[in-house]
């Protein structure tokens, strides 16, 4: 049975969030046709719907000038604020002039990117972090000035400065009693007072009345916290007041010009997590208030996020489930190459995501029965040029048989209170076995002809050649390929299980880790317990399904 028809004209595959800090990798001055390419450039051609701009590129500064009481336009900020603050590192630095380069040669930026995006055959939405934390630089409250942060910089707005009692306030996380207690939420605007939420409206509508949009999108997952802890079911009624009200004025806005706008949402990625800041999607869904809801993590790729119970919600109304994919993931490893710029070199680290990763978990998406896809932060992949897999992701037909990464997701710990589908690593071996589901959305038992190789792989730290385990997948153990041996040198441990088609299951797989035996002192093994820090499960398809190989002496060695 098919969904209802969607009041928006068409349909999205893959949905392009642009953050907004482009300009700062470019050495000014941009011009008007180089400033375009740096942005939609590299989506030309390919299957991307959607192309969403910031309004607002840190903090409380836009990109325009406004009339909104929440916010400051950024070059007149630069202009009136003595202390550059956040302007003081050279990348800032960069993107700030970029920025006020074109408005003083009479070229508005968001102007030509939508533009562009009419050049290239794109949809052009406009997108706002509902909260933030770009405008300051330490999450402690300022000495000198009572409820604000330490480090306000440039990218603050008056609104924010002369109002901290519109923040959550240290009062506001008092109650919190979880893990990682949430540092920056108290610095957070508390959407219980009308006059946040009529901020947020006010810029909506001053932006969609400026250029002309084709829709408009609300990223709660930046940064979440809208409510003090224990009043988010009180505040619920006020949040869906405000997107009903947001729906109204983009409806009257839609009519003035003969189109449709639509609205869209980026939450966490399940329905509780949602509920636990006081977002109340499901209401949201059911009132016909939005048109596309991203469900997504905070930061890191979560590759156990199932996105069934989002679907069903939405099954029978027009509403599409597009789940996120930030550019990046958690790793129990350092490595040099492929990393973002934070964490560089640390343990765990944070590594870009490579094509075979963003196979997997575009897969398991699409298996779910979801209606696109939602990149969040990719210009910063696009350094690594693995922008061409856009075509792969667009079509779960493209991806049934390219090679795929499949892992276990470690708990990030932040922003506990809405991220509630914990991560199973990285888990201590002791007493009690790991066990964990992993969804694969190949089907492997199609494939067989096709298969070159499929593994499991065990990131293990503490372990030696004295230690055993027990390692099995849906109840069947395995044998390791690669164990250690006495006598060779101290590396980092990846074991290597190599599997058939028949071990491994369409949907989910139970993985099971045991600790056996140490033959260590009680000492060491208390202080060197054995930690499962990544596991990975990876399929290869025989060319050209999958990537092919260079032979011997094609490239020459030296």
């Amino acid at each position: 049975m098919s969904k209802p028809a969607s009041r928006l004209p068409r349909a999205y595959r893959i949905m392009w969030n642009d953050d907004g800090g482009t300009p700062m990798h470019f050495h000014p001055p941009l011009s008007v046709d180089r400033f375009k390419q740096i942005h939609l450039g590299y989506l030309e051609g390919y299957p991307v719907d959607c192309y969403m701009y910031p309004i607002v590129f840190s903090g409380y500064t836009t990109a325009f000038p406004t009339r909104s009481r929440g916010y400051a336009f950024i070059v007149h900020r630069l202009e009136q604020v003595e202390d550059l603050g956040g302007a003081k590192e050279l990348s800032q630095y960069r993107f700030l002039e970029n920025i006020r380069r074109l408005w003083d040669e009479g070229q508005d930026p968001t102007e030509l990117a939508l533009q562009e995006s009419r050049r290239v055959g794109v949809d052009f939405w406009l997108h706002l972090r509902m909260n933030d934390w770009h405008h300051w630089g330490d999450s402690e409250e300022d000495p000198k000035r009572t409820g604000l942060p330490k480090g306000l910089n440039l990218f603050s707005s008056p609104f924010y400065e002369d109002h901290p009692e519109y923040l959550i306030g240290a009062d506001g996380v008092a109650g919190y009693d979880g893990e990682n207690p949430p540092s920056a939420m108290p610095f957070l605007q508390d959407f219980a007072h009308e006059e946040v939420r009529q901020s947020r409206i006010e810029v909506l509508v001053e932006a969609c009345e400026r250029y002309d949009v084709d829709g408009f999108h609300y990223d709660f997952l930046r940064i979440p916290g809208y409510f003090k802890i224990g009043q988010e079911a009180a505040g619920a009624p006020r949040m869906t007041a405000l997107i009903r009200e947001s729906r109204a004025e983009l409806d009257r806005i839609g009519k003035k010009r003969g189109k449709t706008l639509g609205l869209a949402v980026r939450v966490p990625s399940t329905v509780a997590g949602s509920r636990a800041i006081g977002l109340d999607v499901p209401a949201w869904i059911e009132e016909g208030l939005v048109d596309i809801v991203v469900p997504s993590c905070f930061f890191h790729t979560d590759f156990g996020a199932d996105m069934e119970e989002w679907v069903e919600r939405a099954r029978d109304t027009p509403v599409r489930i597009c789940p996120g994919l930030e550019e990046a993931y958690r790793a129990g490893y350092a490595a040099g190459e492929g990393l973002d710029f934070q964490n560089f070199g640390s343990t765990p680290s944070r590594p870009l995501l490579n094509d075979e990763l963003i196979n997997a978990a575009a897969a398991n998406h699409w298996a779910r029965g979801v209606d696109g896809l939602y990149l969040f932060n990719w210009q910063c992949k696009t350094w690594e040029g693995n922008r061409l897999n856009l075509d792969n992701l667009a079509d779960p037909a493209r991806l049934a048989y390219r090679d795929k990464l499949y892992a276990l997701t470690r708990h990030e710990g932040q922003y506990p209170y809405c991220d509630l589908q914990k991560g199973p690593l990285p888990s201590t071996l002791g007493s009690e076995p790991l066990v964990a589901q992993m969804r694969v959305a190949d089907d492997l038992s199609r494939a067989i002809e096709r298969l070159k190789e499929c593994r499991l792989w065990l990131h293990l730290n503490n372990y030696s050649a004295e230690d055993t385990i027990e390692v099995s997948i849906n109840r069947q153990v395995l044998t390791c390929a690669n164990p250690l041996v006495p006598g060779t040198m101290v590396t980092p441990v990846w074991l290597r299980y190599e599997l058939t088609a028949a071990q491994v299951r369409r949907g989910g797989n139970e993985i099971s880790i045991r600790l056996v035996s140490r033959d260590l002192p009680a000492q060491v093994q208390e202080e060197a317990p054995i930690e499962v820090a990544d596991v990975e499960l990876e399929i290869k398809y025989l060319f050209p399904s999958g990537k092919g190989g260079e032979p011997r002496g094609f490239v020459p060695r030296t």
